[in-house]
């Protein structure tokens, strides 16, 4: 590639011009930026400009570097990223409500057990639940970060084993009248 094989239309770019003759931004250190060009089949570049100014002379060195491969690597892995970020949402959405749905289940089955101690057992499994379902429910915290850091958890208490069982106590069953 050559340095002419690029063309450069002042109307379609507002970046920096060195005055013929004068120092670029009146510093006399190197100077580097970015630009879009088009090359002569009109396709855009994207390159970077790096002047610095000869010691001792009103001369300049000028590099042109095309980074337009960078630039559409950077692009491709930001639309990557993205699209992880929505899908990692979209599994913490799962989870949360695959957890609410366990924690409805087991209320269920606390309302019908007989047993005050099966009733006190599945709350516990209930509130675990529901703690895990609040961490993946992805409310903002006072911090402002999403899924993931909802309120605290009492780890000690979600991993607790569960009590041990007392002595058997006979469940009582119902006698159905009319039988």
């Amino acid at each position: 590639m050559k340095w002419n094989d690029f063309q450069y239309d002042k109307s379609e770019s507002t970046d920096y011009v060195v005055p013929f003759g004068g120092e670029p931004f009146g510093t006399g250190a190197p100077i580097e930026y970015e630009m879009r060009i088009k090359n002569r089949k009109g396709d855009p570049r994207d390159i970077v400009v790096t002047t610095s100014p000869i010691p001792q002379t009103s001369r300049y060195v000028t590099s042109i570097l095309d980074i337009t491969r960078r630039k559409q690597s950077e692009d491709e892995l930001r639309a990557s990223l993205k699209e992880k970020e929505v899908l990692l949402k979209e599994v913490h959405h799962r989870v949360k409500n695959n957890l609410q749905t366990i924690a409805s289940l087991l209320r269920l089955q606390a309302r019908r057990s007989g047993s005050d101690e099966v009733r006190r057992a599945l709350a516990e499994a209930v509130e675990r639940a529901a703690a895990m379902a609040g961490f993946f429910g992805g409310q903002p915290r006072a911090g402002g970060t999403e899924a993931g850091s909802a309120a605290p958890v009492d780890l000690p208490k979600l991993v607790a084993p569960p009590p041990a069982p007392g002595p058997a106590t006979p469940v009582k069953k119902k006698k159905k009248e009319g039988c």
